[in-house]
């Protein structure tokens, strides 16, 4: 019997991307729950049962609906997570289950994470550190330029428990919203056992898949040699390093950067860090050199320093 290779689908390579940026890039700690909604989290947010399909043969009353929405499980693990740590992020990446009248409930994959803050943060550092990360994510899974506006209380809708009414945007790629950004609304945040302000973002991945995604997509070996750079800058703690990730590619602005890759975080006095990259700039037409690649290098530069308010280390 010849048993063939498996090979990864669009969903899959999806899937590991996200993965991938938001545990190495993002710091945060991937969680796995059960397919169903915990009850007690429910209550405590203030959330309706209404819209979540009753098991028959549930595993415990406890767990006795499928969940639409992976944040109620994310924010009973922040909690529990809270007796011994403070600012740190969770997240998971799985199927929520919409009811449909007379057929199977609609799986849809989504990603969905929870970040519990330092207490001293403003509500506008947290808000930027989110939309951050988001950026990074959507840059990740191959959309760079997403929109955000306020949601409506429609919008919303089932999601109103957790949601805060005026810190929160709707996450719009190619036309079509995707997900949300938020932070926990204040209701919830007085009943839930949290060390600090939490926000929480909830991302469609079926959504923004291409639907002309080819599953194995093979590349040459290339020809030429690369040129590689590393640069190093200095930005406030709030600043995630996947955002720092996207803006370093929107400033260079070319193809030519192949790869960006972190490899050191640390932090530094008066609530800044340092976010160091290894840049590779590669050409299939020939080969590159430093006078070719340095008015890209210059602009990247010049971009980070000025959207994100950072300063070049060692230049």
């Amino acid at each position: 019997v010849t048993i063939k290779k498996p090979y990864l689908t669009p969903e899959k390579r999806q899937d590991r991307a996200a993965r991938r940026y938001l545990s190495y890039a993002c710091g945060m700690h991937e969680t796995l729950s059960y397919a169903f909604t915990f009850r007690p989290m429910l209550e405590k947010l203030g959330a309706s049962l209404d819209g979540r399909l009753l098991m028959a043969n549930s595993i415990s009353a406890e767990l006795d609906r499928l969940r639409l929405s992976l944040i109620p499980n994310l924010l009973n693990f922040a909690e529990k997570n809270g007796r011994n740590f403070t600012d740190y992020g969770l997240y998971e990446v799985g199927r929520v289950f919409e009811p449909v009248d007379g057929e199977l409930p609609k799986q849809e994959r989504m990603a969905a994470f929870v970040w519990v803050h330092d207490s001293g943060i403003e509500a506008e550092a947290q808000f930027r550190k989110l939309k951050g990360i988001m950026n990074g994510l959507l840059a990740q899974l191959g959309h760079s330029n997403p929109t955000y506006r306020r949601p409506t209380s429609e919008e919303i809708g089932w999601r109103e428990s957790w949601i805060h009414p005026a810190r929160s945007a709707l996450v719009e790629v190619n036309g079509r919203v995707s997900g949300y950004l938020s932070l926990l609304h204040p209701s919830a945040g007085q009943n839930l056992d949290l060390p600090g302000p939490t926000s929480l973002a909830e991302i469609n991945l079926d959504a923004l898949v291409d639907p002309h995604a080819q599953a194995v997509n093979y590349k040459p070996l290339p020809r030429y040699p690369s040129v590689q750079l590393d640069v190093s800058f200095e930005v406030d703690e709030s600043v995630t390093a996947g955002g720092l990730e996207a803006a370093i590619r929107e400033g260079a602005g070319t193809p030519l950067l192949q790869a960006c890759q972190l490899f050191s975080n640390y932090h530094l006095p008066d609530g800044k860090k340092s976010v160091s990259f290894h840049l590779s700039f590669r050409s299939d037409e020939g080969s590159l050199d430093d006078k070719s690649v340095k008015p890209h290098f210059d602009s990247l530069i010049d971009h980070v320093t000025q959207s994100l308010g950072a300063t070049l280390r060692g230049g």
